[in-house]
């Protein structure tokens, strides 16, 4: 009977649980960090969304490494994964790479990789590739792109020293400016200034 009363209720929560299982698979495509702390791991990310989630693909990644030593010249590949299955390609990276991308899977979208104890010697540029075989009923297509990533590896004290700069200046920032509310309208929080809105002589 609550179902023959509420059909817009039923129609609203339908739509509600398609939009969630669209989201809940969306990929979406965002740069890598550029700077990683001695000793510490770090992900070198590279995502390629597949525009079209119902057409049938598999890809592969291959990653290379630019020294910033002038004296190396050229990119060299450092790791392959393809098959569900990563293959280290370059003895200064051995034990120390391992694939963060995607898993279970051949159609690939995360091609991430983790690099393990991170060194000096590892700051330079890394070109992440992509190469991905779309197939519709009659045909493949066959899809390539490439992101870089430039390194630069600090020391943790330069690291700490970096975030409690920012911090610092995010802090003062906030007290130089000034407040674009109107007497009375403020709420002041820690780390935070929210205007209040005058609505029918209410205040919310």
């Amino acid at each position: 009977m609550c179902a023959a009363r509420d059909p817009l209720l039923l129609l609203l929560l339908t739509l509600l649980a398609l939009q969630a299982r669209v989201c809940g698979g969306a990929c979406v495509e965002v740069d890598s960090d550029t700077e990683a702390v001695v000793g510490d791991g770090f992900q070198l990310g590279c995502i390629y969304c597949k525009m079209r989630g119902e057409v049938r693909a598999k890809a592969s990644v291959d990653w290379y490494y630019r020294s910033s030593d002038e004296r190396e010249k050229g990119d060299v590949q450092i790791y392959r994964y393809q098959n569900q299955r990563g293959e280290i390609m370059d003895p200064r990276f051995e034990d120390r790479l391992a694939w963060n991308g995607s898993k279970g899977t051949d159609d690939l979208q995360d091609g991430s990789i983790y690099i393990l104890n991170v060194t000096y010697n590892d700051t330079g540029t890394y070109t992440c590739n992509f190469t991905r075989t779309l197939t519709y009923n009659y045909y493949e297509v066959q899809a390539n792109n490439t992101k870089t990533v430039q390194l630069n590896v600090v020391s943790r004290r330069k690291a700490a020293s970096v975030t409690h700069g920012r911090h610092a200046h995010i802090s003062d920032s906030s007290r130089e400016t000034r407040s674009p509310c109107s007497p009375g309208s403020c709420l002041r929080g820690r780390g935070f200034l929210m205007c209040r809105q005058m609505w029918s002589g209410v205040w919310f």
